[in-house]
């Protein structure tokens, strides 16, 4: 299957357009493909990470009443995930390529009933979950002119030099812009940045998720085919009987590991600093900076982190299920070699797929809840000092 031309995966789009994958046309020149992403990313890092940094800095020793370090940090911490999230994902982009290939190949296993249905809804909550990173980004650069008259006030009454105000995100610069078109051209460039980090950077996290409702669909039939040929009298000698199953179990196992691994690299680090991100979009909530923006960030941020638990927890009770289903299952009336063989099974289905968040443990709704409770924290240690 042509991934990129078929594009069974819709959210697949923003990665092509935004230089986090080769498009076919891209792989006839892949040195400009690097050199477009790169100047992306190193200009996201420099005019929205850096700024940022440079930013907290001035004002945390100036220590100005009405100025508030809590939008630096969560612009510092989320800006800097979503680069390295860009870069990995684009360094690993053909076992990704060959990952989304494999999971989708029906030619030797079939393809389980539901399968189609799966990707058709996936895509369809894929499609509205980027109009939102969208329209939030939008939303968010109005909200940030909205609040720039805070700032300015603020500039000229305790003498701030070098401080942007109307910028997307806060920003500190070696010299003073007062011309309207640099300031124009300032805000338009971190606008622009940032729509090109934000939704790739959201849709791979997306991806995560529609994949392992494909493996679901995989687990099922697979489950489904196991009662079928357990009760025919010729498991042993037809095509798609015991051997069959077996290398098809063997085959999803593969595809998970392969998926586990790719997971853990790209994303498995993003859930490592969302708790102090949460932290920190409920500090400006709480004190009012910029409160309808911190809303947006702190919503698309928590659907990613909520995303990526599910799919952990569903990978992880999936493949366990397989063993809850061999095990309920007739096969203690069928031949002795067949049983030999459904040991075999049940003892290896007993370890499942996790995927893991680094170096926090596994992906699962336990970790959504320590995070949650974490971000408490960090509210409240932020609230007394920042």
């Amino acid at each position: 299957m042509d991934i990129e031309n078929d594009l069974p995966f819709v959210v697949l789009k923003p990665l092509y357009t935004n230089y986090v994958f080769p498009s076919k046309r891209d792989q006839f020149n892949m040195s400009k493909f690097f050199l477009i992403g790169a100047s992306y990313r190193l200009s996201a890092f420099v005019l929205i990470v850096i700024g940022a940094v440079c930013h907290f800095i001035y004002i945390a020793k100036r220590n100005v009443e009405g100025l508030n370090a809590s939008e630096d940090i969560v612009v510092i911490c989320a800006g800097f995930e979503i680069i390295l999230l860009l870069v990995i994902a684009t360094i690993l982009h053909k076992k990704w390529k060959e990952f989304f290939e494999s999971i989708l190949d029906s030619s030797i296993y079939g393809k389980p009933d539901d399968f189609d249905e799966n990707l058709k809804q996936t895509n369809f909550l894929g499609s509205w979950l980027l109009r939102y990173y969208f329209l939030g980004c939008i939303a968010y650069a109005l909200i940030s002119l909205l609040e720039a008259g805070n700032c300015s006030k603020i500039k000229e009454k305790y003498n701030l030099r070098n401080i942007a105000c109307y910028t997307f995100v806060p920003i500190w610069l070696p010299f003073d812009i007062t011309n309207r078109f640099y300031v124009v051209m300032l805000f338009t460039t971190q606008f622009f940045l940032t729509m090109k980090s934000v939704e790739p950077a959201a849709m791979i996290c997306y991806i995560v998720y529609q994949c392992t409702q494909l493996f679901l669909s995989h687990i099922e039939a697979l489950k489904k085919h196991f009662n079928e040929i357990i009760n025919a009298k010729d498991i042993e000698y037809r095509p798609d009987g015991i051997g069959y199953w077996i290398r098809y179990h063997n085959h999803l196992l593969k595809l998970g590991e392969e998926f586990r691994h790719l997971v853990k690299v790209t994303v498995g680090h993003v859930v490592l600093i969302s708790a102090l991100v949460f932290g920190c979009a409920e500090t400006q909530l709480i004190n009012g900076i910029k409160p309808f923006g911190a809303l947006i960030f702190f919503l698309g941020w928590l659907a990613v982190v909520l995303l990526l638990c599910h799919a952990g927890e569903t990978m992880m009770n999936s493949f366990l299920s397989v063993h809850d289903a061999v095990r309920d299952s007739d096969w203690y009336l069928c031949s002795l070699s067949v049983q030999k063989k459904v040991l075999l099974i049940l003892l290896r289905s007993q370890k499942p797929i996790c995927l893991e968040a680094v170096p926090l443990g596994a992906m699962n709704y336990s970790l959504c809840v320590m995070i949650i409770k974490t971000s408490y924290s960090y509210m409240t240690i932020l609230n007394r000092s920042v």
